[in-house]
């Protein structure tokens, strides 16, 4: 169980301490900090990624404002300055999940308390939905290619491929030759799909 000690007053600044181990941001080695959470998520490299760049926007945040001890009108704070500077709702969300994260670890650790632990995110629209070519608007597009060169017949498969499969675009571009197979009397497609190391059949 980490003991949270009273919120005490620095400089004017309300500050959460945990144990004495408490963190300074502005003078930590964060790419230290980084690697060892990165063994707490225990993710693939795609997501380790992705949270390297999230929580880069945080450390950066903090930087330029000079805070040093976050808490969690800190995290409220910086939400709505990526809401101001224009940040879509679904890259809000992944960014405060990522600080959430990364305060569960400096929590667990003993490093930080769980500051982000009651912030939410953003509000995603019940509506919200990615648009989608109707059946007319997709033929239209294999039509316009033109298949007469190499590239042309590579952008057909790959677009076909993508329409009748619904396949991603990272996954589709990761696909090489060797990865169409014989299995059985079907031909199959190994992709390497969203999070994962393997390629899988699809």
């Amino acid at each position: 169980m980490v003991e949270i000690k009273p919120i005490r007053k620095i400089s004017g600044e309300l500050v959460t301490s945990i144990g004495s181990k408490q963190l300074d941001f502005q003078h930590s080695n964060l790419d230290d900090l980084f690697d060892k959470f990165v063994i707490f998520i225990d993710g693939s490299p795609n997501t380790v990624r992705t949270y390297r760049t999230s929580l880069k926007q945080w450390f950066i945040y903090m930087k330029e404002k000079g805070i040093t001890h976050p808490d969690p009108d800190t995290v409220r704070q910086y939400r709505e300055f990526l809401k101001a500077s224009g940040k879509k709702p679904t890259t809000i969300q992944n960014y405060i999940v990522a600080v959430k994260r990364f305060f569960e670890w400096t929590e667990e650790e003993q490093l930080y308390p769980n500051i982000a632990r009651y912030v939410k995110g953003a509000k995603i629209g019940k509506n919200f939905k990615k648009d989608y070519l109707t059946s007319k608007q997709a033929k239209k597009v294999l039509q316009d290619i033109d298949q007469s060169t190499l590239i042309g017949k590579r952008n057909y498969a790959m677009l076909a491929l993508m329409l009748t499969m619904g396949l991603r675009t990272i996954e589709v571009s990761r696909a090489n030759i060797e990865d169409i197979r014989t299995s059985g009397d079907a031909t199959v497609l190994y992709v390497q799909g969203k999070g994962h190391i393997e390629k899988m059949r699809w």
